[in-house]
């Protein structure tokens, strides 16, 4: 057996002019644990030696918990698995306090449907086993429900339909949103209270986004990026009516947070080698944690006019180590990777910068069909001196 000192919740306490009745939540213990129960009041404490024992035996224990989110409102089918989750006195389950209403319950598996919770919160899911306690949470097992409105729902919107293109949408002091699917392109989004991207690839489309009265708009956070690819597309054109202060096209913070935490990556380096005209591979001076798919910038070193030499490729694969990449495919240029000694202990690092293009957090502007034109290259070039001759920079 062992023996420690329990230390438990008081929940509240009854005095009668003979004797007062304690009354305690008890915390999940180890199996076959005695434990001495220790009152303090003050500086005074008294001891009950070996006065509590856990005993695994009367108790069941939780395996797992699905699905792991539902609404704010309610209506969640919650499924528990685990052992020996049956009581004659009675099994009920709560969630913050809040009641999940037992369908059924086999001993092994509990279905129940949430109730309504005030605001988002994250909590243990706890089943009480008549007078013998609540089911034990293994250390392994996640036995959490978020309560979170997730975009999707119509019951975030009152029951409603989900918004529309062209939609006004305000996100209210206190509630957080979870955006789990694309939407249309809003025409304002007021974001008071907090929109949290889900982790799956999701983009937000919006004429104005403005994050007001310590609102956040969260795509992943410092300590956990965000794995998925997240996009926020703000769309317009010359033409679009300006909000006073904001403009058009716009994403305004004001006393508000705007979080976005993509994938960590080397944003460039440069070659470690030479890279000639027909390779299919450039060896790095540094590694990265870049990933096949990405597109990367390699740039010219030739001469002030070798724009064209600039060269946009595909990672088909990198080496272990992370110091070379495979393209899918050849370089068209020379692109330098080498020290030119100067004399004198002088020397010149002569090597074409490399660029990640790719990133799975991406802000960006959409392109409005009026006001884009192709533009061919010139074919050779273009001269990088002036383009006026001097002191004529405007004609009347």
């Amino acid at each position: 057996m062992k023996f420690a000192t329990c230390i438990w919740l008081l929940r509240y306490a009854v005095k009668t002019n003979s004797y007062e009745l304690v009354i305690l939540d008890v915390p999940n213990g180890l199996s076959s644990t005695v434990c001495d129960v220790v009152v303090t009041l003050s500086t005074e404490n008294v001891t009950l030696s070996a006065a509590y024992t856990y005993d695994s035996s009367l108790g069941g224990s939780i395996a797992s918990v699905s699905p792991s989110r539902g609404g704010t409102a309610g209506g969640t089918t919650l499924t528990i698995t685990g052992t020996n989750l049956d009581n004659p006195a009675g099994v009920n389950v709560t969630i913050d306090g809040v009641a999940c209403v037992i369908s059924s319950n086999d001993g092994s598996t509990i279905e129940c449907r949430t109730d309504a919770h005030q605001g988002s919160i994250e909590a243990d899911v706890k089943v009480k086993l008549g007078s013998d306690g609540f089911a034990v949470v293994p250390e392994n097992v996640e036995a959490t429900f978020f309560y979170v409105d997730v975009w999707s729902s119509v019951y975030t919107w009152g029951g409603g339909p989900l918004p529309e293109e062209g939609d006004l949408v305000e996100i209210p002091q206190g509630q957080t949103l979870l955006l789990d699917m694309d939407t249309p392109v809003l025409k304002v989004l007021l974001i008071r209270g907090k929109l949290v991207f889900d982790e799956k690839d999701v983009e937000l489309q919006a004429e104005n986004i403005l994050i007001v009265d310590g609102g956040t708009l969260q795509v992943g956070t410092e300590d956990e990026p965000f794995q998925h690819k997240g996009i926020i597309t703000m769309h317009g054109h010359l033409r679009s009516l300006e909000m006073p202060i904001y403009g058009a096209k716009t994403l305004g913070v004001r006393n508000g947070t705007l979080d976005l935490h993509g994938k960590p990556k080397e944003p460039w380096t440069v070659l470690a080698q030479t890279a000639n005209a027909g390779a299919t591979e450039i060896v790095l001076e540094r590694p990265v944690h870049w990933e096949v798919g990405d597109r990367i910038a390699i740039a010219s070193t030739g001469h002030r006019h070798s724009q064209i030499e600039n060269e946009e490729r595909e990672i088909a694969a990198i080496s272990a180590d992370g110091f070379t990449l495979t393209l899918t495919e050849a370089l068209d240029y020379k692109h330098l990777g080498v020290t030119a000694d100067l004399g004198g202990g002088h020397t010149l690092e002569m090597r074409a910068e490399v660029g990640l293009l790719t990133h799975n957090v991406v802000f960006r502007g959409s392109d409005h069909h009026q006001w884009k034109d192709v533009i061919e290259a010139c074919p050779a070039g273009f001269d990088t001196g002036y383009c006026f001759l001097l002191f004529r920079y405007f004609t009347e």
